[in-house]
């Protein structure tokens, strides 16, 4: 559809920020009626904006795996040095072990 946050902003009746913030918080709880006025606003059905055909390419900003993983991202770069390090052992040896029993 190619809106500016300003302007689905502007026609659900909300902030920019929030937009932004839907876009960019992984945890936001949203409301139904906060996806009724953006479902309303970007002329599709509450049923579309959650599946949207972008989410089986990781792009829907507000459901897909993409929002998943900028969540993971952040909260790793949150973690100490020891903590980020045992998390990437971790993470290979889960894959080594998945890779073997396939």
């Amino acid at each position: 559809m190619g809106l500016t946050q300003t302007e689905l902003g502007r026609l659900a009746v909300v902030t920019p920020s929030y937009i932004s913030k839907l876009e960019n918080d992984p945890f936001i709880r949203v409301s139904e009626e906060m996806l009724q006025r953006l479902a309303n606003a970007l002329g599709v059905t509450v049923e579309e904006v959650w599946d949207s055909p972008y989410e089986e390419l990781g792009k829907n900003p507000l459901t897909g795996p993409a929002r998943t993983e900028r969540a993971i991202l952040r909260a790793y770069r949150k973690l100490g040095r020891r903590s980020q390090d045992r998390l990437l052992r971790t993470l290979i040896q889960l894959k080594e072990f998945r890779e073997q029993n396939e």
